[in-house]
């Protein structure tokens, strides 16, 4: 899923274009959790994902969807190369502000496929990092 997205990205930096999830990933399931991946949340267009619903992998819902952050983080003895780690941020049940800081890179955090189906996964015409 995630090499499909960057791949597509890559292609498509010079046109103008937008695609939803149903355009790129066909299921004829209606019952789907769609997993949000730091790559995810790294390209698609900012307000995308806005309001989604958040489940962890029990199918619990965890809160809805606010915003995407980063943090800068320097590796291991090559101190001098940084590089910048994605994730989001969600509002609880309880309305609280949660971090998913590093466990967005374990796969923990799912939408429903009926939820994201429609909403844009690619589209530079808004914009998109990289």
């Amino acid at each position: 899923m995630d090499r499909v997205i960057s791949d597509l990205v890559n292609r498509l930096q010079e046109a103008i274009c937008e695609f939803k999830f149903e355009e790129i990933f066909t299921t004829n399931r209606s019952e789907l959790y769609f997993p949000i991946t730091n790559r995810l949340v790294r390209t698609v267009p900012e307000g995308s994902l806005q309001g989604l619903g958040i489940y962890n992998q029990s199918g619990e819902r965890l809160g809805e969807y606010d915003s995407r952050a980063t943090y800068s983080r320097a590796g291991g003895l090559n101190i001098r190369r940084s590089y910048t780690l994605h994730f989001f941020q969600f509002k609880d049940k309880q309305g609280q502000l949660q971090s998913t800081g590093n466990d967005l890179l374990l796969d923990s955090f799912l939408a429903q496929w009926p939820q994201i189906m429609n909403r844009t996964a690619i589209g530079n015409t808004v914009g998109f990092s990289k």
